[in-house]
């Protein structure tokens, strides 16, 4: 079809995007994304664990910064793969080997937001991060807590559980 509009066109062979094109935007956006962090003094972060539509695990990390013309920036500065069992231990060594990737400091890390998992908390508290609870996190705790109570929706409730129960899946399998 392009061959159509300009006959003179050469259309790529298929390696070309794979081998080419995507490394060399690659290099270029991190590139920018270097020098645009090599100037900041401080940051929040957030971390989460979150499944692929497969079931496939991943741990993600963003930072937040206000940079020198007073915008804020958020960089998702991790999205990786995370097959091993996800303890404090190994999720503070993957956060901390994403800083040690972008020259980052802990000491820059002025708050970690997360939810409030156990294991998050810890990788939180092994690498000396304060760490902040999501509100919206906490905000759904307490209207399930609140619901729980209430003798007429506890029913449909525990209905509705067992409907979600039967179509979630553990990562882990």
């Amino acid at each position: 079809m392009l061959k159509i509009f300009d006959n003179r066109y050469e259309i790529p062979d298929q390696s070309y995007f794979s081998r080419t094109a995507v490394p060399e935007l690659y290099a270029i956006t991190r590139r920018r994304v270097a020098e645009q962090v090599a100037a900041v003094r401080y940051f929040a972060s957030t971390t989460d664990l979150w499944l692929s539509i497969d079931l496939t695990p991943f741990i993600s990390y963003t930072i937040m910064f206000v940079t020198d013309n007073l915008e804020l920036e958020c960089l998702s500065h991790c999205n990786s793969y995370l097959p091993q069992d996800h303890t404090g231990e190994i999720i503070s060594d993957m956060l901390e080997a994403s800083l040690e990737e972008w020259s980052f400091k802990s000491s820059q890390q002025v708050c970690i937001t997360t939810d409030n998992a156990a294991n998050i908390k810890l990788a939180a508290e092994n690498l000396g991060w304060t760490q902040l609870s999501c509100f919206g996190h906490n905000l759904h705790l307490a209207i399930t807590k609140a619901i729980a109570k209430d003798n007429r929706s506890s029913r449909a409730l525990g209905i509705a559980q067992k409907i979600v129960s039967a179509f979630s899946v553990r990562w882990k399998r």
